[in-house]
């Protein structure tokens, strides 16, 4: 009798050692498999570009905007300097904070001091922003704050 629950105590031992066994096998595969996952999906970042080092050089430049600077020049003179202006007396001035006759004397000032406020073309030949638009902005930026 003593035997046999000797050998039974033993088959036990071996069988919880085959569980205990099994069972580490199978955490070793699942933990096996989550690093393998793991590494799959970094490699699908840097395939995709998430999260990864980008090379300027292989990405795709944005388009130019071509800017139509004759139709800005026309839309500042009919709101602000033409004789009958969509923005009169304080309305400009409440908009830049300096009345009309001390801008257009502004500009005319800049016009002849600096040529960077000269209007220009660029290197392809094409008109750049008119005078008025590129004194104009600076003073509403300062008058907006």
């Amino acid at each position: 009798l003593i035997e046999k629950e000797e050998e039974e105590e033993e088959e036990n031992d071996n069988y919880e050692i085959q569980m205990a066994t099994r069972f580490s096998v199978i955490l070793a595969n699942n933990a096996l498999l989550a690093l393998l996952l793991q590494e799959q999906e970094l490699i699908d970042k840097e395939d995709t570009g998430e999260d990864a080092k980008l090379d300027h050089r292989v990405l795709p430049r944005a388009s130019k905007i071509f800017m139509d600077h004759e139709r800005a020049s026309l839309c500042i003179g009919r709101d602000y300097l033409d004789l009958n202006p969509s923005f009169k007396g304080r309305e400009f001035e409440t908009m830049f904070r300096i009345s009309r006759p001390r801008f257009e004397s502004l500009c005319q000032a800049l016009t002849h001091h600096n040529k960077f406020w000269c209007q220009n073309k660029d290197m392809c030949g094409r008109v750049g922003p008119c005078t008025l638009a590129e004194e104009m902005l600076p003073l509403r930026s300062l008058g907006y704050g």
